[in-house]
């Protein structure tokens, strides 16, 4: 446990060296598309399941830090978890 300081409050880490901060070359964008179905939960949890999420498509968009777009991939299926984990 870090020591209080004098005042009472515990200390504060703050980051300053943003000079030294890398630029980052490259950002990925990318997002998974649903259907939402219905579920029938007969479980015996608390918690009561009303829909489930089936994974059925994504994109992802790999843009440079200029702005320029590198490379745009959409696949649609059931296989879709399966193809961008090997993507």
């Amino acid at each position: 446990m870090p020591k209080l300081t004098e005042d009472g409050k515990p200390p504060v880490m703050k980051y300053q060296s943003y000079h030294k901060q890398l630029k980052a070359g490259y950002v990925v964008y990318a997002d998974f598309e649903t259907i939402l179905l219905p579920r029938n939960d007969t479980g015996h949890s608390k918690t009561k399941k009303l829909k489930e999420h089936i994974t059925c498509g994504f994109d992802y968009a790999l843009v440079r830090d200029d702005h320029e777009l590198i490379k745009h991939f959409v696949h649609r299926g059931e296989d879709c978890v399966e193809v961008l984990s090997n993507t």
